[in-house]
C-alpha cells in the first residue's frame, strides 16, 4: 500500500510540475519581458526626450556653457523643430509624438486633430508636471492599406522638461512594441509548446511507470497474499495433521476404553484451537436405544445428573446418533433441537461428532465452541476423519474387549474358564499365603446330566447349564469368582471365606437349585487352603469331596478333613 501511495505522489507531483511551469511561464515569465520591454522602451523615450528638449533652449547657465530650456509653447514650435520631429518619427519609428505646454495644452502632434487639446488628466498634473517619467502600456487600433483594422501595443511616456524645479513642458513619445511583444509571445509560446511537449512526456513517462510499478505492485501484493493464504492453510493441515497423529498415538497406547476416551478427548479440546473448541466436552457410546456418557471434561455436577444416561431421541447428541450426521449449532440457547437444558446453563455452540465404524454409529463426541463459530467444509471433512478414527478405534477396543472375554469367560454360561481360574486362584493363594487370608473353593457337579441329555436332548442340557450357572453367579459375592470347571461341572473360589463360611455358601447354592432347576439336583465338594499347600492338592482335596458326596446319595454337600 505505501508504495501504491509513492507512485502516486510522483504522478501528482510530475503533474503539478508541468502545470507550475506552465503557470510560472504566463504569470511571471511574459509580464516580466513586457516588463523590460517597457522599461527599455521608457529609456528610449527619455533620450529621445532630452535630445529633443535641447532644440527648446536658449538661455545659458550661469557656471556653464550649458543650454536651458525655456518654457514651451505654440509659439517655440518652429519649422526646425517640426523637421525635428518628423526626422525622430522616421528614424525611430514612432507611432505619434506630442508636445505638451505646462498647462498640458498640446501645441505638436503627429495628429493634427489633436492639437489644441488639453490634458487634464491626473498622473499628468500630479506625477509628470512634478517632474516624474510617466509610462503606460496601451492597445492602439490601426487600419491597415486594405481597411482592415488591427490592433498594436505601444508604449506612451511622458518626459517632463524641467528647469530645475520649474516645470516647462513635456513630451508624450508613442513607441510601437507590437514586433517586440509579437516576438515575445512567438518565444514564449514555443518556449511553452516546448515545455508542455516536455512535460506531457514526463507525466506519460510517469503514468507509463506508474500504471507498471502498480501492476507490479499488485501482483506482487497477490503473491503475497497468496502465499499468506496457503501459510494459513499449510499451518491449518499442520494442526489437522498433529490433531490426527495425536490421536493415533492416543489409540497406539491405549486398547482399554477405560483409558483410551479420556485422552483422546482432552487431545481433541486441547488441540482443535482452530475451531477456537472450549475446554469442555464429552463421549457417548451407544448401547441399543441408550447412550452412556463414558468421559467427560468441564462439567458440573448437574449437566452430569442429566446426561449420564440418555436416549438416542434425546438433544443434539441423539440427533448426530440416529442420523450419523455432524451436527453443528450455532446457539443452544436458540437451537430447537437443544432439549436437555439445567440452571445456570450459559449460551454456547456445538459440535457433535458421530463415531463410526464401518457406517455404524458407535458414539458421539460433543465439543463447546463460541456462540456464533462459523465451521467450514474443510473443517467439517476434518472433524468427520476424526469421528472416523476415534470410530475404528473404539470397534478395535471393543473388538479386544470381547476376544479377551472370549478367552477367559465360557461362552456358553458367561461364567470364568479354566484359563481365568488359575491365574485367579494363582493370585489368591499368593494373598492367602502371605498374609494369612482365609480361601475356599467349592466344586460342585450336576447330577444325573448325561441322563437328562439323553431325555431331554442337548439344547436343553445346555439351557439347564446356563440356569445353573446363573444361580450360581447369583449366590456369590463379586470378590469371589465362579468357575465353569468343565462339562457340567463348576467351581466357585470363595476370597476370605472359612470353611463354615464356604459350606454356608454352599448349601445356598445347592438349595437354589433344587429350587428353581426344575427337579435338577448337585452335588458339591468344599476345600479350605492349608498353609503352603499347592494349588493341585487344593482342587485334588475337592474333587475327593465331591465324589464322596455322590458315593453318599448326591444333593449334598462334603467337606475334606
Amino acid at each position: 500500500m505505501n508504495r501504491t501511495h509513492s507512485l502516486k505522489s510522483v504522478t501528482v507531483v510530475a503533474l503539478a510540475a508541468v502545470l507550475l511551469f506552465g503557470g510560472y511561464s504566463i504569470f511571471f515569465i511574459a509580464p516580466s519581458y513586457t516588463r523590460l520591454i517597457t522599461q527599455n522602451t521608457e529609456t528610449e523615450a527619455i533620450r529621445l526626450a532630452n535630445h529633443l528638449s535641447g532644440l527648446f533652449s536658449t538661455r545659458e547657465t550661469r557656471n556653464r556653457d550649458i543650454p536651458r530650456p525655456e518654457p514651451i509653447s505654440s509659439k517655440t514650435i518652429t519649422a526646425l523643430i517640426r523637421d525635428e520631429m518628423h526626422l525622430a518619427e522616421r528614424d525611430f519609428s514612432l507611432v505619434n509624438v506630442k508636445i505638451f505646454t505646462p498647462k498640458g495644452e498640446v501645441v505638436y502632434s503627429m495628429r493634427p486633430e489633436e492639437v489644441g487639446t488639453v490634458n487634464k488628466n491626473a498622473y499628468f498634473h500630479e506625477q509628470v508636471a512634478r517632474g516624474e517619467v510617466f509610462t503606460k502600456v496601451v492597445k492602439k487600433e490601426s487600419k491597415t492599406l486594405e481597411g482592415q483594422i488591427f490592433e498594436r501595443d505601444v508604449v506612451e511616456t511622458y518626459v517632463p522638461v524641467m528647469d530645475g524645479d520649474t516645470f516647462q513642458g513635456a513630451f508624450e513619445i508613442y513607441f510601437d512594441i507590437t514586433d517586440r511583444v509579437n516576438a515575445l509571445n512567438r518565444l514564449l509560446t514555443q518556449s511553452q509548446t516546448i515545455l508542455l511537449l516536455l512535460g506531457t512526456l514526463l507525466v506519460a513517462i510517469t503514468v507509463f511507470f506508474y500504471i507498471r510499478g502498480r501492476q507490479h505492485i499488485i501482483a506482487q501484493q497477490l503473491d503475497e497474499e497468496r502465499i499468506r493464504k496457503q501459510s494459513r492453510e499449510l499451518l491449518e493441515k499442520n494442526e489437522e495433521l498433529l490433531v490426527h497423529n495425536e490421536v493415533s498415538a492416543a489409540i497406539s497406547r491405549h486398547i482399554n476404553l477405560h483409558d483410551l476416551l479420556p485422552e483422546i478427548l482432552e487431545t481433541v479440546v486441547s488441540r482443535l484451537k482452530i475451531l477456537q473448541v472450549e475446554n469442555k466436552g464429552g463421549i457417548f457410546l451407544i448401547d441399543k436405544e441408550r447412550m452412556e456418557l463414558v468421559c467427560h471434561l468441564g462439567h458440573p455436577q448437574e449437566f452430569l445428573d442429566l446426561h449420564k444416561s440418555i436416549g438416542t431421541d434425546a438433544c443434539l447428541c441423539g440427533l448426530a446418533a440416529r442420523t450419523g450426521e455432524l451436527i453443528l449449532s450455532n446457539d443452544s440457547s436458540t437451537d430447537e433441537r437443544h432439549t436437555i437444558c439445567y440452571h445456570g446453563m450459559m449460551p454456547h455452540g456445538h459440535i457433535i461428532v458421530p463415531l463410526k465404524a464401518r457406517g455404524l454409529v458407535l458414539g458421539v463426541l460433543y465439543l463447546y465452541i463460541p456462540v456464533g463459530t462459523k465451521v467450514d467444509s474443510q473443517k467439517k471433512d476434518l472433524l468427520i476423519g476424526l469421528g472416523n478414527q476415534i470410530g475404528l478405534a473404539i470397534e478395535n477396543s471393543q473388538m479386544y474387549e470381547d476376544a479377551k472375554r472370549q478367552s477367559y469367560y465360557d461362552a456358553l454360561t458367561g461364567l470364568a474358564n479354566r484359563r481365568l481360574m488359575m491365574a485367579f486362584l494363582d493370585q489368591s493363594i499368593a494373598l492367602a499365603r502371605r498374609y494369612k487370608r482365609n480361601l475356599s473353593i467349592l466344586l460342585l457337579d450336576i447330577d444325573f446330566f448325561k441322563n437328562y441329555n439323553d431325555t431331554h436332548g442337548h439344547t436343553q442340557g445346555d439351557r439347564l447349564l446356563e440356569k445353573i450357572a446363573g444361580i450360581i453367579s447369583d449366590q456369590v459375592r463379586e470378590s469371589d469368582l465362579a468357575v465353569r470347571y468343565g462339562g457340567e461341572e463348576f467351581l466357585v473360589i470363595l476370597t476370605e471365606a472359612p470353611g463354615e463360611g464356604s459350606l454356608v455358601v454352599a448349601e445356598r447354592i445347592r438349595s437354589q437349585v433344587e429350587k428353581q432347576a426344575g427337579g435338577t439336583t448337585i452335588s458339591c465338594g468344599i476345600a479350605t487352603y492349608r498353609d503352603n499347600e499347592p494349588l493341585e492338592e487344593l482342587i485334588s482335596r475337592a474333587d475327593k469331596a465331591l465324589y464322596q458326596a455322590k458315593a453318599n446319595g448326591r444333593n449334598r454337600i462334603e467337606t475334606t478333613a
